[in-house]
């Protein structure tokens, strides 16, 4: 971990300050306390970067998504909408990069596999009231029937 101030980060990354303080304010950078100072990771601002770059505002994102600026603004407030805005537009960023670069994305079809097949295992192993092998010789959902 790489702590630094977010005018610090600023000088290094070359992202303005504003944006990176619009992040934090936002929740799409992961900050901390320190007086009267907010620290960010340096280490993990890479990442996060692709998110303050494409930073628009909430009118701009009602008109995008439909929702209301009130539900956006409560969405930011409660804390759902960063996360969202955050993981969806890396996972996008990722997806456009895995293209370019000839490779599986980060989150690749084989990983939603894996993680629907220990849903159906979860399910599988309360249903019958026992322990399940994976991977799963029975390959249809469990609540089907």
């Amino acid at each position: 971990m790489n702590f630094v101030t977010i005018a610090e980060a600023s000088r290094k990354t070359g992202i303005k300050q504003e944006k990176l303080r619009k992040a934090v304010r936002l929740g799409l950078i992961s900050s901390y306390p320190l007086g009267n100072r907010r620290l960010v990771d340096l280490d993990t601002l890479p990442r996060e970067v692709v998110s303050v770059e494409n930073l628009i505002g909430v009118r701009e994102l009602a008109e995008l998504t439909g929702l209301s600026e009130s539900a956006i603004r409560r969405g930011i407030t409660e804390g759902w909408l960063p996360y969202f805005a955050v993981n969806n537009r890396f996972a996008a960023w990722d997806l456009v990069e895995a293209i370019r670069e000839n490779r599986q994305p980060l989150a690749s079809v084989y990983d939603a596999q894996r993680v629907l097949e220990l849903i159906q295992g979860i399910y599988l192993s309360q249903l019958e009231g026992r322990r399940i092998d994976f991977p799963l010789k029975q390959r249809k959902h469990p609540l089907e029937g």
